[in-house]
């Protein structure tokens, strides 16, 4: 099962919304085998309003994931994701036995402080 969710400058998107993002997620787990979650903003556009309290939602619902093989994860222009957010999304990393690709945008997310 492939799972493909752009919300590429969703101005209403949330933690609340990321963590329904979750549930669907944590439903179809057992034969997911490729996800793509696009949150990109464009700088200057008034974007989602999702913060680390989403990337925690999305961590914990990746855990049960171990089928994946190919996971895309796009936070581009996100300014209010923090190290905190990066740190719960990578907790989930070693559940995916299977994964041969890994993208992880989080370029221009100027709260982030990891190098």
């Amino acid at each position: 099962v492939h799972l493909i969710l752009d919300f590429n400058n969703c101005n209403k998107l949330n933690d609340e919304g990321c963590q329904a993002i979750g549930l669907l997620v944590n439903h179809s787990f057992t034969t997911l085998t490729k996800l793509v979650l696009n949150f990109s903003c464009q700088i200057g556009y008034n974007g989602n309003k999702i913060t680390d309290g989403a990337l925690y939602y999305l961590g914990n619902a990746l855990k049960r994931c171990s089928s994946l093989t190919h996971l895309t994860l796009n936070f581009m222009d996100n300014s209010n994701i923090t190290d905190q957010g990066v740190k719960d999304i990578a907790q989930a990393f070693p559940s995916f036995p299977k994964l041969s690709l890994l993208d992880l945008n989080i370029e221009n997310c100027n709260k982030l402080t990891i190098n």
